[in-house]
């Protein structure tokens, strides 16, 4: 169990007593839910994977052991209930759920306080680096924006020639000349200002697959 405040909180908490008279604390809430970073910054995972966690943990000899702030202590708790459940019409948004029964005073008294308030897995991983194709901007044209601010009338500015770095940021450049100004232009998204006035810039990029 987890103590960090998190998206994964128990969804339910209440204290029962079992039929040989023992104080126990009932917990249910999600362990995993696909789409979401975890507790780690981990990447999110998707609903497929969120399915082979909560089935190979069904299937392995842990599925009896309960630990606090992954110490690998068992303690005096049993879980009694894992499924998966899933959004009406999505099915790549699920979560697998679970339900634990507590029956350590001490803990029991952390959840009652908030300061154990979900579920975290814990198992083996690897990061391996991976060769990928990314769409790099090579260059780009276009137009910016009317505007009559300033001391012109109305009017728009062409942009012949944007290129980008091999860091696709785009390399500084001019404007074309307009009622006897240009504008300098530094990002992709609006022109600086000359006396007083700037330009949204309308382009369409031409783009190159690099690895």
């Amino acid at each position: 169990m987890e103590s960090k405040q998190n998206l994964f909180k128990f969804r339910d908490i209440a204290q029962k007593t079992d039929s040989e008279g023992r104080r126990y604390w009932s917990v249910y809430g999600p362990i995993a839910i696909s789409g979401e970073i975890d507790t780690q910054n981990e990447a999110a995972k998707s609903a497929d994977e969120v399915r082979q966690l909560a089935w190979e943990w069904f299937r392995s000899d842990r599925t009896g052991f309960v630990d606090t702030q992954h110490d690998y202590a068992e303690k005096d708790a049993q879980p009694v209930e894992s499924h998966i459940i899933q959004r009406e019409g999505y099915p790549d948004e699920v979560a697998w759920m679970a339900r634990v029964n507590v029956y350590d005073t001490a803990i029991g008294e952390k959840i009652d306080s908030g300061n154990f308030n979900g579920f975290s897995w814990a198992g083996p991983y690897s990061k391996a680096p991976f060769l990928v194709l990314v769409k790099h901007p090579l260059e780009a044209s276009g137009t910016t924006e009317k505007s009559d601010a300033g001391p012109y009338p109305e009017h728009e500015h062409g942009v012949p020639a944007l290129k980008f770095d091999d860091d696709a940021k785009p390399v500084a450049c001019k404007t074309a000349m307009a009622w006897g100004h240009s504008h300098a232009i530094r990002g992709t998204t609006r022109t600086e200002r000359t006396d007083g006035h700037s330009h949204p810039i309308v382009i369409e990029t031409k783009s190159r697959e690099a690895a």
